[in-house]
């Protein structure tokens, strides 16, 4: 059975490059393996003399060191597998900066309704992103209750309240403050707010889109609320109108939210027709590199998004896919 934990430093259009088959590198050291996905250019032994350490047991890995030394985008996420560490550390090299785009902050303040003021106090709490988002969807009329918490499960206070907020004037509210509201407490609390309208492809949309806001506990509960939503209420949406955030997202931009997004396509039914815009131009890079990585949720999870994208399984390895991603480049 494999647990993700959190490292407690992930707070911290286009170019045609075709993707490769080139595999990830697994660095073993006294505490677990750690596998590099994204380097091309770089090597963990480049890494390990930037970031000063004179041999891998000494390497303590957070997003803010590698972003330190020159990377525009890292992710750093750590699994313990049978009692064992394994860290995935996945980094945009400097060559792809421009395919980190993060949304600019919104610059006016939205006043949010009175009766949000409860659910602005639950945002502002320390322990707000530590499990009442990714399983707040599980309580949801119609959920999969059958599933497993994604968390330990126990019921927020906030959870009752939230759940007031369904009306059309909610939905209205939350998806105006999402995307315009200057506070990021306020951006926080309409992305709670959405979950409760899983039933409209906007609602999803706007999560999505949220995955780029530049604020870190925005786009985190996002992040949160897109997985409780995929994993708890899952439904055919429409992605058409996400294309480009999407194709962001796919090249590196919030790469703590990577996996979660190749999830939430997948369980959503993303349509093949999006194939070509979403895998075409290079964009398929790092679809690829984590289908090649040796841990097996990284690798399950691409096969599962490009499964879903071509109709059927071309198998595990990168090969026929790179040449079917080949083929429908040539046809746009």
């Amino acid at each position: 059975m494999t647990k993700r934990i959190t490292s407690v430093c992930l707070l911290v259009f286009l170019i045609s490059v075709a993707p490769t088959a080139k595999p990830s590198e697994v660095v073993k050291t006294s505490k677990g393996e750690v596998e590099f996905i994204g380097l091309e250019t770089w090597t963990p032994k480049m890494i390990e003399e930037r970031l000063g350490y004179k041999s891998p047991d000494q390497l303590h890995y957070c997003a803010a060191d590698l972003k330190r030394i020159g990377f525009p985008e890292a992710a750093v996420m750590g699994y313990m597998d049978h009692g064992k560490r394994y860290t995935i550390v996945t980094v945009i090299e400097p060559e792809y900066a421009h395919d980190v785009a993060f949304l600019p902050a919104p610059p006016q303040r939205i006043t949010p309704p009175p009766s949000w003021q409860s659910l602005l106090s639950a945002v502002q709490q320390p322990n707000f992103l530590e499990g009442g988002v990714l399983d707040y969807a599980r309580a949801l009329p119609g959920a999969g209750s059958d599933r497993q918490p994604l968390s330990d499960g126990t019921p927020q206070v906030w959870w009752t309240v939230l759940r007031k907020f369904a009306g059309p004037a909610d939905y209205t509210n939350a998806r105006k403050i999402l995307r315009a509201d200057a506070d990021p407490s306020a951006r926080a609390a309409a992305t709670l707010v959405l979950m409760n309208f899983s039933r409209y492809d906007a609602g999803w949309q706007d999560l999505v889109r949220g995955l780029r806001d530049p604020d870190v506990k925005v786009n985190a509960t996002c992040l949160q609320a897109l997985n409780s939503l995929s994993t708890f209420l899952p439904r055919k949406v429409d992605w058409t109108p996400s294309l480009p955030d999407i194709v962001f997202l796919l090249r590196g931009t919030n790469l703590f939210a990577f996996v979660f997004l190749l999830k939430a396509l997948a369980a959503t039914g993303v349509n093949q027709s999006l194939a070509g815009p979403l895998l075409s131009r290079g964009n398929a890079r790092l679809v690829i590199a984590y289908l090649n990585a040796a841990h097996p949720e990284e690798h399950d999870l691409a096969h599962s998004f490009l499964v879903q994208l071509h109709g059927a399984d071309l198998g595990a390895e990168p090969e026929p896919w790179l040449e079917w991603i080949a083929s429908i480049g040539k046809t746009r």
